[in-house]
C-alpha cells in the first residue's frame, strides 16, 4: 500500500528512520534531483512527519539534517518495554475503575459538566495532558 501518490515520501521517511540526512545526500542516494528532494521534505516538514535534527554536528552553519518527528520501535524494542507499560495500563485503569466515584462527584461540579459533558467523554484529554 502506498500512502503518498509516487511513493517518494515513503521513500524518505523510511530512510530517515536510519540516521538523519541532508538534501543534499538523500537525493545522491536516491538518484533524484536536489529540487524534488526539497520539494518532498518541505511538503514532510510542513506536515510536521519530519523536523531539522538538532542532534547532527553540521559540516558547515547553513547544513540542514532532516529527521522523523515521531519514534520508530522495532519488534524487539516493543517487547522489551510493552509488559511494563501494559502493568501501568492496567494500574491506572483499576485506579480509576476504584475511584470513579469520587472522580464522578468532583466532575458534577465542573464547569464542563454543566455544558452535557460527562467524565468519560472527556477522560482521555484528562490522562493525555497530565
Amino acid at each position: 500500500m502506498i500512502l503518498f501518490k509516487n511513493g517518494t515520501k515513503e521513500v524518505i521517511i523510511n530512510r530517515l528512520h536510519k540516521q538523519p540526512l541532508t538534501i543534499a545526500q538523500f537525493a545522491k542516494e536516491s538518484n533524484l534531483e536536489q529540487p524534488t528532494v526539497y520539494r518532498h521534505i518541505s511538503d514532510l516538514s510542513e506536515n510536521g512527519i519530519i523536523r531539522e535534527s538538532t542532534g547532527v554536528e553540521k559540516g558547515y552553519p547553513a547544513e540542514k539534517f532532516y529527521e522523523l518527528n515521531f519514534p520508530v520501535f522495532t519488534a524487539d524494542d516493543k517487547q522489551r518495554f510493552e509488559p511494563e507499560i501494559d502493568a501501568l495500563a492496567n494500574a491506572l485503569a483499576e485506579k480509576i475503575r476504584s475511584s470513579l466515584d469520587e472522580i464522578n462527584a468532583e466532575f458534577g461540579k465542573s464547569e464542563a459538566s454543566h455544558k452535557s459533558w460527562c467524565f468519560e467523554e472527556i477522560s482521555q484529554y484528562i490522562v493525555f495532558t497530565a
